[in-house]
């Protein structure tokens, strides 16, 4: 009775973890969708390639992710770019457009917050989503160097 008593425990106590951090998370959330607008919608353009959404950090903070309006979900993704800027429109989440007039620069980079992968394998779009400054890091399927070039192409240099 007593192994049951302490199993039953340990499982609530997990439970009431999860729903700690849930909760958390959702407050975190709701505090960042009320400074920060939400990113405008996909504008298409020609289609860069396939790429894996990483994560939406602070540049200022790089260690806090960016919850707001679905930014905190990583999954799979396709990439557009035109005159406008770049479109990344993801698998089951909201996509994200980058406007040419908000693009700070591309970078590569080895690491973010909860990814690492080997040096420059990450690319990280530098941009304002409204008055705060923001980096999108995709990991891309396929050349880097020629998913960079297309896009400086496509968007006018806006992202060098």
């Amino acid at each position: 009775m007593t192994r049951e008593l302490i199993g039953f425990a340990l499982v609530l106590l997990v439970f009431v973890i999860a729903f700690r951090i849930l909760r958390s998370n959702r407050a975190l959330r709701s505090d960042q969708e009320s400074r920060i607008p939400a990113p405008q919608d996909s504008k298409g353009g020609v289609e860069i390639g396939e790429a894996l959404y990483v994560s939406t950090v602070f540049s200022s903070a790089p260690l806090e992710r960016v919850w707001a309006h679905g930014m905190g979900v990583r999954g799979k993704s396709r990439v557009f770019a035109s005159g406008d800027g770049l479109s990344i429109e993801r698998k089951g989440e909201r996509d994200i457009f980058i406007p040419s007039t908000s693009a700070r620069g591309i970078t590569r980079e080895g690491a973010t917050i909860d990814k690492g992968v080997e040096p420059g394998g990450l690319i990280a779009i530098h941009w304002m989503l409204g008055d705060t400054e923001v980096s999108t890091n995709l990991r891309v399927v396929g050349d880097i160097r020629d998913f960079i070039k297309q896009i400086k192409e496509l968007t006018g240099e806006r992202f060098g």
